[in-house]
């Protein structure tokens, strides 16, 4: 529909994706939850020369924008950088963030953006939360994205621990935890001061910016797929 367009490479062409039919668009591949994080960004950062954004497992449509806007500026990074490389931008940094966070000086980045990153860590995923907005300078925005499911969070460290078993328990091979919504108050919402009930992307982005951009309702509250966005105190 020509009144729907992706924010990241402006195409108005989206398909079904997904049990629940969520739309992806079909020349970048963006999803809700990477269209509603480019949207933050731009919305609330504002991203302009001279700032710096740190980018864990950058989707490689954000990843042209972002690094078109602020060049030297716009770091990547994963552990796997080969499965982020993208022709003609600099090469994705390789970074262990169980315990590579210490490498990248704190008080450092304008923003910071990971989406499905913390349930593959083999480590305290609270901790990493906590480094990863400590790069942040004062009034620096911090935007992720957790998978939720209803029900209580669980993790299970064990190396041991087959891809069948993660599969049946995590719902992939490689996930090493669950973020359950129930309990979403009393985990992950503590670690930033979130709720269930206090936090909408309707405090950042009008109801127009996220329909024009095929994001789903039922995501602009905390569920599997919603984006959320704390900022560093000034």
């Amino acid at each position: 529909m020509s009144d729907i367009t992706c924010p990241i490479c402006q195409s108005n062409q989206f398909a079904p994706h997904g049990a629940l039919k969520h739309p992806r668009c079909k020349t970048c591949g963006s999803l809700p939850r990477n269209r509603s994080a480019f949207l933050l960004l731009m919305e609330v950062l504002k991203p302009a020369k001279g700032m710096k954004i740190a980018h864990f497992a950058p989707e490689k449509g954000i990843a042209k924008r972002l690094h078109a806007i602020l060049q030297g500026g716009y770091e990547r990074y994963d552990l796997n950088p080969q499965n982020y490389d993208v022709p003609g931008l600099p090469a994705v940094r390789k970074i262990d963030l169980c315990s590579g966070l210490s490498a990248l000086k704190p008080g450092t980045y304008d923003a910071v953006l990971h989406n499905h990153v913390m349930e593959h860590l083999p480590c305290n995923e609270t901790i990493v939360l906590q480094r990863l907005h400590a790069l942040l300078r004062p009034g620096g925005i911090h935007i992720f994205l957790m998978p939720m499911t209803h029900g209580y969070s669980r993790a299970d460290l064990n190396p041991e621990m087959t891809g069948e078993e993660r599969t049946k328990t995590f719902f992939q091979h490689d996930h090493i935890r669950k973020f359950g919504r129930t309990d979403f108050d009393m985990t992950l919402g503590m670690v930033f001061d979130l709720t269930t009930a206090n936090y909408t992307l309707r405090d950042f982005l009008s109801e127009r910016q996220l329909v024009s951009a095929a994001i789903p309702a039922i995501t602009w509250t905390p569920i599997g797929s919603t984006v959320f966005l704390v900022r560093k105190a000034a």
